[in-house]
């Protein structure tokens, strides 16, 4: 919290005092040989017929004119999400050379940072990982098709908003946010020459070694237990893997996107997209396929999904077979210092047969605070049973949980042909903290039998 209070308040000081906020700084140097991208252009923008951009993000498309209106239109909570999108600019890996010029050519002429509410979406440090990053590898895959005033241009604004980032590390959130942050300047560091530049590596390569030893457990599934962002982190460390200088750390390294490679493939159901457990959604990161294809492109090692999954330290057990797929919940809600995207599904569960999804869980709808987001994270939502007196989490505005429900697992094994499963959690909290849930799943290659016990006296 005092770290999160310390940005904010420099944040604001920035708009009231910085006296560079209407003058471009000097690029660095770039180097000579630049990293490359490892993943498939991403798509979201197109031309139309009347020569506008037409964006699409989160299944909501907008048309934004010609030049674009990097605004947006009105602001409003429930567009930020959508804005942020924008500005992440990962639409610039599947456009024309032409197109990549005049996008980011308009982008740096209308957005300056140090205005009012710049750290909002254009400029806050996650929206800065992900946009520095698409650029510096659009910069060095079109290098040659692009004009020394239009690079040097780009490079100036690299400089400017990797600075302001390395000033603006999110710590205060961590998880996944900061994954993105080390990233992005292991990537400058590769980018730009100069002591700036090393400086960038050590701070990325200090990042990288605390989110290897806190962020991923030991059964290789990252800590805040969404597949999706799962599979988004994977991705990132992928990305880090072959610009990692230090041996140790790249030794270590090494060992953690191994375990985190199987996860990917056992948490996959047989469609190809992911478990919907916690915040997760079905396109929300690279795909599993693209992830363990880059994986296998970078060790030559191939990754097959196991028969039995059994993750203890992330709570997910399930078994595969040629006819059906079955995952559970029964751990933590999520890591006890950032419950950002945890759900209320302990005991949840789902299931796909004959490769098709039979029973799912929804997934994550939007991030914005109210009725929506809240009804999304209570148990209620989930395939799992809930109780009106109370909920398994204290759920509270978008990110936010206060007392909780912990999962334990009771049963794992085979008997025959059955696969058997049983758990439960230390209680509901919200007023009826003495009644306990216990849940017993049989599972054979085509059905599920469920039997639910609820203990305890309600008030």
């Amino acid at each position: 919290m005092a770290r999160r209070l310390q940005l904010e308040l420099a944040r604001r000081l920035d708009v009231a005092v910085r006296k560079d906020r209407a003058s471009p700084v000097s690029a660095l140097p770039v180097a000579e040989a630049l990293p490359q991208p490892l993943f498939r252009p991403r798509s979201g923008a197109r031309r139309t017929d009347d020569n506008t951009w037409e964006f699409c993000f989160l299944n909501h498309t907008r048309n934004l004119g010609s030049p674009v209106d990097w605004l947006a239109g009105e602001t409003s909570s429930g567009d930020q999400l959508w804005k942020m999108n924008l500005h992440y600019m990962e639409y610039l890996e599947a456009v024309t050379d032409e197109e990549f010029v005049s996008l980011v050519s308009g982008w740096i002429a209308c957005n300056r940072p140090y205005q009012p509410g710049y750290w909002k979406d254009v400029y806050n440090s996650y929206t800065i990982s992900i946009r520095s990053v698409v650029w510096m590898q659009q910069l060095a895959q079109r290098w040659l098709s692009l004009d020394e005033a239009f690079r040097r241009s780009m490079a100036a604004s690299l400089t400017e908003q990797l600075r302001l980032l390395r000033r603006r590390l999110e710590t205060d959130i961590r998880g996944n946010h900061l994954v993105k942050n080390g990233k992005t300047l292991l990537w400058a560091s590769h980018f730009f020459g100069g002591k700036e530049a090393d400086a960038w590596r050590s701070v990325a390569e200090t990042i990288l070694r605390s989110v290897i030893r806190e962020q991923v457990l030991p059964d290789g599934v990252h800590f805040e237990r969404s597949p999706s962002y799962h599979n988004q982190v994977f991705a990132d460390l992928l990305e880090c893997r072959d610009l990692v200088r230090d041996a140790a750390l790249r030794s270590e390294l090494e060992h953690t996107l191994k375990g985190m490679a199987q996860v990917s493939a056992d948490l996959t159901h047989p469609d190809g997209t992911v478990a919907l457990f916690n915040d997760a959604g079905c396109s929300m990161a690279y795909d599993t396929g693209e992830v363990l294809e880059v994986y296998r492109s970078l060790t030559g090692s191939s990754i097959t999904p196991k028969a039995k999954v059994f993750l203890p330290a992330a709570g997910y057990f399930g078994v595969r077979s040629s006819k059906s797929f079955f995952i559970a919940d029964c751990g933590p809600l999520g890591p006890d210092r950032l419950m950002a995207h945890a759900h209320g599904d302990i005991l949840s569960f789902e299931w796909s047969v004959s490769g098709r999804r039979i029973i799912v869980d929804q997934g994550v709808y939007e991030y914005v605070s109210g009725s929506k987001r809240d009804q999304s994270r209570q148990a209620a939502a989930h395939n799992t049973v809930s109780v009106p007196c109370g909920d398994q989490g204290e759920f509270f505005g978008s990110f936010r949980c206060g007392a909780r429900a912990t999962g334990e697992l009771t049963r794992f094994e085979g008997v025959g042909q059955e696969f058997v499963l049983g758990g439960t959690h230390s209680g509901f909290v919200g007023g009826c903290s003495e009644v306990r849930h216990q849940r017993t799943f049989t599972v054979t290659a085509t059905a599920v039998e469920i039997h639910d016990q609820v203990l305890g006296a309600a008030p």
